[in-house]
């Protein structure tokens, strides 16, 4: 279900158009469009449990440049962490063809395909103007660059002696699949892995494969205990 946030922080100037965003845009990514709207303010960090993307950690950048995906191209959840270049292609723009990165963490259930629901930050850089309903059009883009650190390790509430769920947030590419004990995990539209059996009593390792192709591992030290993994993909 999406939730929304209304908690506010000070944004870091977005990048612009001729040296910043655009060069991010993947190579052969269609071009969309639709309507662009806004709906929350800027989050902490873990601001991002309050949406359907659920993440517990969100790098500085992308807890006040993000949007919400149509349900059609949110894709259950397949979209989540993926980043896309957005302009304002409306002659009521203030600001017209200003390129502005932001990442994918939730989903916009009334929002038709093409269109995009930002944050407030984001909207004011894409359009120059207050909330409102104004065309854009976006690309998919690589925004690996803007990710540090390690991937994060949360556990879900609930995980007991019989099924077990976790998170994983920051990662540089989305995430293919994840695997445990050679097992690949069920993946939930929210975003945790899901398995049945019993709880691990000691450190586990899981293989986490992202959709460039990328393959790594990591340990996990205690299954109830959220962890930065140290490691990420390149």
């Amino acid at each position: 279900m999406r939730r929304r946030s209304s908690r506010l922080r000070t944004s870091p100037p977005p990048p612009t158009t001729a040296s910043g965003a655009s060069q991010y845009i993947l190579p052969g990514s269609a071009t969309y469009t639709g309507d662009g709207t806004a709906y929350s303010a800027a989050i902490a960090s873990d601001g991002g449990i309050a949406f359907a993307c659920s993440y517990r950690y969100l790098n500085s950048y992308f807890t006040q440049y993000f949007a919400a995906m149509n349900s059609a191209q949110w894709n259950s959840g397949a979209a989540c962490g993926q980043c896309v270049v957005a302009r304002c292609v409306d002659p009521a723009c203030v600001t017209q063809n200003f390129d502005v990165l932001v990442q994918i963490v939730d989903e916009c259930p009334e929002c038709a395909e093409g269109a995009l629901d930002f944050s407030y930050p984001a909207y004011q850089a894409v359009t120059g103007v207050p909330p409102n309903r104004l065309t854009v059009s976006w690309e998919y883009a690589d925004c690996s660059s803007f990710i540090s650190g390690g991937i994060q390790y949360n556990p879900k509430e609930g995980s007991n002696g019989f099924w077990q769920a976790f998170y994983l947030d920051n990662y540089s590419y989305t995430l293919a699949s994840v695997s445990w004990g050679g097992v690949t995990l069920t993946r939930s539209q929210f975003q945790f892995f899901q398995r049945s059996g019993p709880m691990p009593t000691g450190p586990f390792q899981l293989t986490i494969t992202s959709t460039t192709g990328q393959t790594i591992t990591a340990t996990v030290n205690d299954f109830n205990t959220p962890q930065d993994l140290g490691v990420n993909f390149s």
